[in-house]
């Protein structure tokens, strides 16, 4: 989500920009010209921290002991390229083998308490 806010506050920033060059290139309209350019530069800001606040995300981890197989893990993780990269581990007895990778494009993490065959969620 913060990516995705971070490319909309860059596109209005370059709408902006655009706005600044017209007024430059014709009739001179300094008011119009520094309105935009301060908006273009609040929308950078906003570019900025919303890239600063998708960095926070931290990896999420979710490991589970299937009925009849190895035990299993599920992670969400960081990756500078693909933004958020999915990769499932299987538990050989002394590490974990990564048995298949893949890049996702957003992950919402809901939280439950599993007790035997309940589920509670938690507050």
């Amino acid at each position: 989500m913060s990516e995705h806010l971070a490319q909309l506050a860059e596109r209005r920033a370059a709408e902006e920009d655009e706005i600044v060059r017209a007024v430059a290139a014709g009739p001179v309209d300094f008011v119009e010209a520094i309105k935009a350019e301060a908006r273009a530069e609040a929308y950078r800001t906003m570019a900025e921290d919303a890239r600063r606040e998708s960095s926070r995300v931290r990896d999420v981890t979710v490991e589970y002991t299937p009925a009849s197989a190895p035990r299993r893990r599920l992670v969400f993780e960081s990756d500078p390229i693909a933004g958020r990269t999915l990769r499932e581990d299987e538990w050989t007895g002394c590490n974990w083998r990564t048995v298949g990778r893949e890049p996702v494009r957003d992950v919402d993490v809901e939280e439950h308490v599993v007790r035997g065959h309940e589920a509670f969620q938690a507050p």
